[in-house]
């Protein structure tokens, strides 16, 4: 569409209405002064681009129809480059012809100017519409935008700010930076940045956290590749050759990789070996050992493996004594772990592991004690070994229980502190310690307290505490003495009971009284069968409890 002179009149009047309002804008309805900057008006690959290099603060571009209608406003924006693709404010592609471009730039003093010119569409592609003359239409060339044909060579260096990003650009050509003598041809060139993207610098490149690529890549100060985490911290890059299963190693301070002694296969580790046999395989030359410990304080050293029944070898010893395996205290009167398999050797003549002391004396290596050791399903005990006790006070000193499963062969005393012998015995009642008696009738192996004077059916008495226990307990049983010493309980209420009296079973039940002999031939004789034992203790009178040596008979 061709403007006709009426039509560019329209936009005229348009335009110097703009203007006005701008010099309101700037203060007092005072018109700013002149400004000089050029604004340029080239075609770009997304449509029409605008720019005003030189301080600049702010541009707004607004354009209107054949008809003098604003078809698009971009409105103030920070920067000094503005692009526009050939839509309305809409976003709709506009129709085919010329449109009037007016860009309003802001200066940094706040200072402003107007220029316009005018843009051909055709098919949604804009084309400039370039004056002949020094007009553009009827505009004057210092009002008009400066257009830039897209075949234009002119040469520059442009700053300039898209309202987010701050660009240096060179037009033709790589971008420099020189310092000297401009004026008097002195300059030199320090760094150059090419069109591809290289960069060369004259001197050194000082980067405080590296050099970082865009895979993730970065050079350190050392001179190291590496890869920055995801928190910025500094992560080696390893790369290069080495030989299978062999774990890598820095052989010097400069970045060389090579193999170490220490071999990995299958989650075995070797160190010395390329085929570990366990998950550690320590191996190495004779009269070289094998592992140091140096624990001081609470640290510990410990072999452990899974809670598995079928897991084993958790520690697995080869060797003879003289290549084999210690843990040493080598000070005088101190103490290490040694395994012995040369046999036949000082107080133990047993291959093993053994815990020995070194005494003190002239010669402390010399004169080592084993202490103990486990062999061949015996284990050997120097000292006195406790059980539930910090201070054994014999060779075996438990406190609690002792089970046995087999038989207990004893080749000496056997010291109890009490002094009856019971067993165990079924009841159909709890019955008390203390308690006579007898057999029940009833039922086969059982007992019940007595109840009938002079009885032959007398078993025993209940024992609280025996000092040997026969049979196997449980529910519905109770310990019954047979022999020894034990309390019983008397009734000496008929007659008083003396030390050395016979006792034999009362009419009260569960107690004992005096027995009273019987004649027989002239003789004074005490039945048989119902004896229980002899008095320790004596009681005047009434019921109690005595001390009596059982002796059934």
């Amino acid at each position: 569409m061709k403007i006709t002179r009426n039509t560019f009149l329209s936009l005229s009047l348009l335009f110097a209405a703009s203007v006005s309002a701008i010099a309101q804008e700037g203060g007092a309805g005072k018109r700013p002064a002149p400004d000089d900057a050029t604004v340029t008006i080239s075609i770009s690959a997304g449509g029409v681009r605008f720019s005003a290099p030189g301080g600049v603060g702010q541009v707004r571009l607004e354009v209107f129809d054949a008809g003098g209608a604003s078809v698009y406003s971009s409105g103030f924006q920070p920067g000094n480059v503005r692009d526009w693709s050939p839509v309305d404010k809409q976003g709709q592609a506009l129709a085919d012809g010329s449109y009037l471009c007016v860009v309003t730039v802001r200066g940094v003093s706040k200072r402003m100017s107007v220029k316009q010119g005018t843009v051909m569409i055709q098919g949604g592609q804009a084309s400039l519409q370039l004056s002949e003359g020094d007009a553009v239409g009827s505009v004057e060339a210092e009002k008009s935008l400066a257009q830039v044909a897209p075949d234009a060579a002119a040469a520059g260096t442009i700053l300039a700010h898209d309202g987010k990003v701050g660009q240096v650009i060179s037009t033709s050509g790589a971008l420099t930076f020189r310092v000297g003598d401009f004026f008097g041809g002195k300059d030199r060139e320090l760094m150059r940045l090419t069109p591809e993207g290289n960069l060369g610098v004259a001197g050194t490149i000082r980067a405080r956290g590296g050099i970082l690529f865009d895979d993730g890549t970065v050079m350190t100060s050392s001179g190291l590749s590496a890869r920055m985490g995801a928190g910025g911290e500094v992560q080696p890059l390893v790369a290069g050759t080495g030989t299978p299963n062999r774990i890598t190693k820095w052989t010097d301070g400069a970045g060389t990789l090579g193999d170490s002694t220490v071999t990995e296969a299958g989650g075995n580790v070797g160190i010395g070996t390329s085929s570990p046999a366990s998950l550690l395989h320590l191996a190495g030359p004779a009269g070289v050992n094998a592992i140091t410990l140096n624990t001081p304080g609470s640290q510990k050293f410990r072999f452990q493996t899974v809670a598995n029944v079928n897991n084993w070898g958790a520690f697995t010893l080869n060797g003879i004594y003289n290549a084999g395996w210690q843990l040493d205290d080598t000070s005088t009167n101190g103490w290490f772990f040694k395994l012995d398999t040369r046999g036949g050797n000082g107080p133990v003549a047993e291959n093993g592991l053994w815990l020995y002391r070194i005494p003190s004396g002239p010669n402390p290596h010399t004169d080592e004690l084993p202490m103990f050791g486990v062999t061949t399903g015996q284990a050997y005990f120097a000292g006195n070994l406790g059980i539930g006790t910090q201070s054994p006070q014999a060779k075996l000193d438990v406190t609690g229980d002792i089970r046995v499963t087999g038989n207990a062969v004893i080749n000496g005393n056997i010291a109890a502190k009490y002094q009856d012998v019971a067993e165990w015995v079924p009841a159909r009642q709890k019955i008390a310690a203390g308690t006579v008696v007898v057999l029940d009738t009833t039922r086969s192996n059982g007992v019940a307290p007595s109840g009938r004077r002079y009885d032959t059916h007398v078993a025993g008495v209940v024992s609280a505490q025996p000092g040997v226990i026969l049979g196997q307990g449980g529910e519905g049983q109770v310990l019954v003495a047979t022999t020894g010493r034990v309390k019983v309980k008397v009734d000496a209420t008929r007659h008083a009971i003396k030390i050395g009296d016979l006792l034999v079973t009362s009419g009260t039940p569960g107690l004992a009284m005096k027995s009273e002999p019987i004649r027989v031939g002239g003789n004074r004789l005490h039945r048989p069968g119902t004896i229980i034992g002899k008095a320790l203790e004596s009681l005047s009178g009434g019921t109690g409890e005595i001390l009596v040596l059982l002796s059934l008979q």
